[in-house]
């Protein structure tokens, strides 16, 4: 009697361009905003993954991934690599808001619906920010957005533009 162990394992489809090593299995890897852990090492030939390196979901440690040649980036980070803080946008205004940061050679990262007064920040890997738009949710209408040629800064706010109708989206 042997006993066949199947793991599910979720497959991420990522781009063939990454930044690390794809030759061992990295710490910890990140794809586009998502951010995986190192679990161990296991047959994964049967998903079609370029290597046998098993990672967990940040936040979801019970998750399995492996990886393998598709449309997102990778990056590997071990202990010597660091990562840009998380995006953060804090909301100055008396609306909810909405935003979209984009960045250079990744996906974006939306975030949904911030309270008035309240902040929500995501993970961004090794990604230079290059816009965030903004909008009020409720009225939808558009404020100011925020443009770099790439940045590494992590800390940005929507808030009024004074004594003028709008908003606008600025570096803190």
């Amino acid at each position: 009697f042997k006993m066949k162990i199947v793991l599910a394992l979720g497959v991420i489809l990522l781009s063939t361009f990454s930044i690390g090593s794809e030759y061992k299995c990295c710490t910890q890897k990140s794809v586009g905003e998502h951010l995986y852990h190192y679990v161990g090492e296991n047959d994964t030939s049967e998903f079609g993954c370029s290597s046998s390196c098993v990672y967990s979901k940040h936040g979801d440690p019970n998750s399995r991934y492996c990886f393998k040649s598709g449309t997102q980036i990778s990056v590997c980070k071990d202990e010597d690599f660091a990562y840009y803080d998380d995006a953060k946008i804090t909301n100055n205004l008396n609306d909810t808001v909405e935003a979209t940061v984009f960045y250079l050679s990744c996906s974006r990262s939306k975030f949904d619906e911030i309270a008035a007064g309240g902040s929500d920040s995501k993970f961004r890997g090794a990604c230079l920010i290059k816009e965030i738009d903004a909008k009020r949710a409720n009225e939808g209408k558009s404020c100011t957005s925020y443009y770099s040629s790439g940045t590494s800064y992590s800390q940005f706010e929507v808030s009024n533009l004074g004594k003028y109708p709008g908003c606008v989206v600025i570096r803190i």
